[in-house]
């Protein structure tokens, strides 16, 4: 416990960045003490902490990510993760923190624990008004690269209807929308083409064009031939970045 007591036990007369070098420096495996004490502190809510919010958020997701780090995987961190996002205690940043950090976690733990992990990743991709439920189906989608059970039906459904929702946060909807493309969820091609020449937010409409580009096919290519000569540099770059890639899948499609 000795080398991570600053980490933990702050006197309030110690920065956070010294308090995140503590935790940094861990260069062996954790011992049983240790994760405990990781486990108590992000189970108590940043409101009570009495110190700099951004600090604390910092020093929090460092200390995630050393335990997601483990090379074997600390007994009841999942379990840690959905406490801490079904805290309400917790502000949005530390639940949001815990969402991100149930992907890198989920393939070193128990079947039970991945079934109560995917349950509360599809739970959060309900809470649509901040950024968690983009961070849900993030998650979820780069599970599903190895994972059969993952429902990449599901998933390619609930990104398409937070891209199609107007109601949605805006970090979500991004979210939805860069899923979709990578998806390749044609279902959503008419949405992201509205919101590529159309949608008032800048990064939305980024992300809008790169994902025509990502699900492709001809009237994609049209219109990120037209958004190419854009105005707006950034959504220039964006649609010559994406009618690259729509054109070269184009190609591959046509020598198959």
């Amino acid at each position: 416990m000795e080398r991570i007591h600053l980490a933990v036990n702050s006197d309030h007369n110690t920065g956070f960045p010294e308090r995140v070098a503590v935790v940094h420096a861990l260069r062996t495996e954790l011992t049983a003490a240790e994760v405990s004490a990781f486990y108590g502190y992000l189970r108590t809510s940043t409101s009570k902490s009495g110190q700099d919010t951004e600090g604390e958020h910092w020093l929090r997701n460092e200390m995630m990510d050393k335990l997601v780090q483990q090379a074997t995987m600390p007994p009841g961190l999942s379990d840690m993760l959905v406490a801490v996002y079904h805290d309400p205690a917790q502000d949005v940043v530390m639940r949001d923190y815990s969402v991100q950090h149930m992907a890198p976690a989920y393939e070193k733990v128990s079947d039970q624990e991945k079934s109560n992990l995917r349950d509360a990743l599809w739970q959060a991709a309900g809470e649509t008004d901040t950024s968690i439920a983009g961070t849900a189906i993030l998650a979820m989608l780069d599970i599903a690269q190895t994972e059969p059970t993952m429902d990449r039906g599901r998933l390619a459904d609930t990104a398409f209807k937070l891209a199609a929702d107007d109601r949605c946060g805006e970090l979500a909807r991004i979210t939805a929308v860069q899923v979709c493309g990578r998806m390749g969820v044609e279902q959503a091609l008419p949405i992201v083409e509205q919101l590529a020449q159309t949608a008032q937010s800048i990064p939305l409409r980024i992300a809008a064009t790169a994902a025509l580009g990502d699900i492709g096919g001809t009237e994609a290519v049209q219109i990120l031939q037209r958004l190419a000569e854009s105005s707006e540099p950034r959504q220039a770059l964006a649609a010559q970045s994406a009618l690259h890639r729509a054109q070269s899948a184009s190609v591959k499609q046509a020598k198959r």
